[in-house]
């Protein structure tokens, strides 16, 4: 698809059922900022190709490429652990 400008290719991007990874090439800050702000996505990329990810940052997309939580990172430590509260006296002498 062609856009005429950047406000335009971002709504085309958003046209799509998923929303795994994208990637902006520009030299414009504020077209940057603005793709931030307004693509729906899990993963984006300014100025780098959209494949791959670094083990340690959360990763999942958005709209049908998103099921549960995020993955790597914080986001996969906290939802493949169980967090169980216990509370340890110190056992009491009989009389």
């Amino acid at each position: 698809m062609r856009a005429d400008d950047a406000e335009e290719a971002l709504g085309l991007a958003n046209l799509s059922d998923h929303g795994l990874s994208a990637a902006v090439f520009t030299r414009d800050l504020g077209v940057a900022l603005q793709a931030v702000q307004r693509l729906e996505v899990g993963v984006l990329h300014v100025n780098s190709e959209s494949a791959g990810t670094l083990p340690y940052v959360p990763f999942g997309g958005t709209k049908q490429s998103g099921f549960g939580p995020k993955e790597q990172g914080r986001a996969a430590r906290e939802f493949f652990t169980q967090t169980v509260t216990v509370y340890l006296g110190a056992p009491r002498e009989r009389a």
